[in-house]
């Protein structure tokens, strides 16, 4: 004869065999429907902490690919890694540190090696462990997942089939996108297809009032349009400085 079920591994089963028995039996009272604690309001439920276990872990998912956007190279920069004070110069790391939440387009401006990728990586990752928050809203969390790492010197011409076609879809990604971090302005070659893409998405992104945070290997807006690379209205959208809305930054040597 097979054994009676134990009724504690299903709820409420005591009841139903009670009942089948013609026993008097007790309602039990709802619990947890992961870790089973009693207090929830309907069976079902979850407890607070399972809750929170279960939302912080759908954001994880939805943020997984955000994640791997960061280039390996620079997967470990962050706020609190030594070697970032080490590479950057920056009075304070604070004023990015608050920036990563709030929509505003960003441009770090200065030499090549100064450590610009670096720091807009930090940011990055640092949005990435604020949207994982159970807490954060959903906003944030929107701009987080679709956040798009983007190199100009990989960009290919704006358009397929020699420029008469549709846009290509790194592109057109890169411009839907709802926060990119587009790295290494002035490193392309002037007049190059990359200068023609990464116009376009600064161009149309401003008007969409999308976000970006824009690294930029030069030191002043003249080297900028300089040598056939990007013209005014570019320089413009990128260049201001409005608390706000948007902020310009400076970097300089190692420390």
């Amino acid at each position: 004869m097979s054994a009676k079920p134990t009724p504690e591994l299903v709820p409420g089963a005591h009841n139903v065999l009670a009942a089948l028995e013609g026993q008097p039996f007790a309602i039990s009272p709802p619990s947890c429907d992961v870790c089973g604690i009693v207090g929830v309001e309907r069976w079902g439920d979850l407890c607070a902490k399972c809750s929170t276990d279960r939302e912080r872990h759908r954001r994880r998912v939805l943020l997984s690919r955000a994640r791997d956007e960061i280039p390996e190279l620079y997967r470990w920069a962050h706020f609190e890694a030594k070697e970032l004070r080490q590479r950057v110069r920056v009075p304070s790391f604070v004023p990015f540190i608050e920036i990563v939440g709030a929509p505003r387009t960003i441009s770090i401006w200065g030499p090549a090696q100064h450590g610009k990728t670096s720091l807009a990586c930090a940011m990055l990752r640092t949005l990435l462990r604020v949207a994982e928050k159970p807490e954060a809203p959903d906003t944030v969390l929107a701009r987080a997942a679709g956040a798009r790492f983007v190199k100009v010197a990989m960009l290919p011409g704006p358009r397929k089939y020699g420029g008469a076609g549709a846009l290509n879809e790194e592109v057109a990604d890169a411009i839907d996108a709802p926060l990119i971090v587009l790295d290494g302005l002035g490193e392309e070659q002037p007049d190059s297809p990359q200068v023609a893409s990464a116009s376009l998405i600064i161009l149309e992104r401003h008007d969409r009032e999308r976000i970006s945070w824009v690294t930029v290997a030069l030191q002043d807006g003249a080297a900028f349009t300089s040598f056939g690379r990007y013209d005014g209205a570019v320089l413009e959208r990128i260049a201001r400085d409005e608390p706000g809305r948007q902020r310009k930054f400076t970097v300089g040597g190692s420390r």
